[in-house]
């Protein structure tokens, strides 16, 4: 590039905030089958089923330190690192209840969340609906959550 030649700029889409949820119509803007080209910037948490039907590039943003989000419209910086805990009351817990002995085997991975979401959101199925077919489909996960 010579001294007098400028880079040419090119034209950035208009991007929108959307603060949305797993619902069918959550994902304005974004094509069910990812086949339209036009670019779409969501910051989206993973899990959602939408992430499985349509192709999606993460961005790796810088990582979060303290404070880094402290102004909500100059947040620089990803999400924190989180892990989920199952809390019980120490009542519940030395009841001796078998509830709490399925609270403490159950697990649940983004897939099984995808899954059932997806059966809601796309399928259209009551959640109860959902949640009986997933059941259904994976009887030994929940055989071991009631052994």
């Amino acid at each position: 590039m010579s001294p007098t030649t400028q880079p040419r700029e090119e034209p950035r889409p208009q991007l929108q905030s959307c603060v949305c949820g797993q619902r069918t119509g959550a994902h304005p803007g974004l094509p069910a089958s990812g086949a339209e080209q036009d670019p779409a910037d969501r910051l989206l948490l993973r899990a959602q089923w939408f992430i499985a039907e349509v192709p999606l590039v993460k961005v790796n943003l810088p990582a979060h330190t303290p404070g880094c989000d402290a102004d909500a419209a100059k947040v620089a910086c990803d999400y924190p690192k989180y892990e989920l805990n199952k809390v019980v009351s120490t009542k519940f817990a030395n009841s001796g209840s078998p509830a709490y002995s399925l609270v403490k085997r159950f697990t649940w991975t983004n897939q099984d969340q995808d899954t059932v979401a997806g059966y809601i959101a796309k399928d259209n199925m009551s959640p109860d609906s959902a949640a009986q077919k997933w059941i259904d489909a994976n009887s030994d996960k929940v055989a071991a959550w009631l052994k």
